[in-house]
């Protein structure tokens, strides 16, 4: 940015510590003006709070990102796992997921309440039919889901055609906002990463088998935290 005299490696590294930085500064005060605008700027671009958050846990994997920090850290946390940075980075991340994820559900529960009050309000004529001759009060209608496994969303998303993870795809916007943060969930316990080749006859079967992996991680960290989620319905 010539205006400001500053070299572009400069803004970059500094851009690359704020998002790698983002869920503990979202953490510590989610109105301050720091995250507003990373989230405004992130929106203007066409993302999603979620695309900050992987971009935020692909930094804080990254060995060149993280030189300073191992230099700084204590001696006294290598024998606890809980304390080491990594880990503290992935509890802040997944602790982000939640919330992302508990305020769609809860944008969800009110979507369908209006809608299920204006089912009522205007009842069909065979309803109307069916209530009158047995006057007995119309049965509530129940949110039903079926359950799934995490590595079947992960093997879907990744082998589904159109993909549902292309953003050009208008025709699958909502139904890539469920398995997005399931997906986003699984890759955080994948500490070396993954490569797949969509060209690779065994291109299915290895998406199946790193979704795999990763549920196994997944649900061992849940089940040390004492969380009973196992289904991709409560992530």
């Amino acid at each position: 940015m010539p205006q400001y005299n500053v070299n572009e490696r400069v803004l970059d590294t500094l851009m690359a510590y704020l998002l790698k930085h983002y869920p503990q500064l979202k953490k510590l005060g989610a109105d301050g003006p720091v995250v507003q605008r990373i989230e405004a700027c992130t929106r203007d671009k066409g993302f999603a709070s979620n695309d900050s958050l992987a971009w935020s846990s692909e930094l804080a994997g990254d060995k060149s990102t993280n030189t300073i920090q191992a230099g700084a850290a204590t001696q006294d946390t290598s024998t606890d796992f809980t304390k080491r940075p990594m880990h503290l980075h992935q509890a802040s991340v997944i602790e982000q997921l939640i919330q992302v994820n508990q305020k769609l559900d809860m944008r969800l529960s009110i979507m369908e309440a209006k809608f299920y009050n204006k089912q009522q309000d205007t009842p069909t004529t065979n309803e109307v039919s069916i209530n009158t001759e047995s006057n007995e009060p119309p049965a509530k209608r129940r949110r039903t889901s079926g359950a799934t496994n995490l590595k079947d969303v992960w093997f879907t998303w990744f082998t589904q055609e159109p993909r549902m993870w292309s953003p050009t795809d208008a025709g699958t916007k909502y139904a890539r906002s469920t398995p997005k943060p399931v997906v986003a969930f699984l890759k955080l316990f994948l500490p070396d990463g993954f490569k797949l080749h969509e060209k690779s006859p065994r291109y299915r079967d290895e998406v199946l088998k790193i979704g795999e992996a990763a549920e196994v991680e997944l649900l061992a960290y849940l089940r040390g935290q004492d969380i009973t989620a196992r289904e991709a319905q409560n992530f």
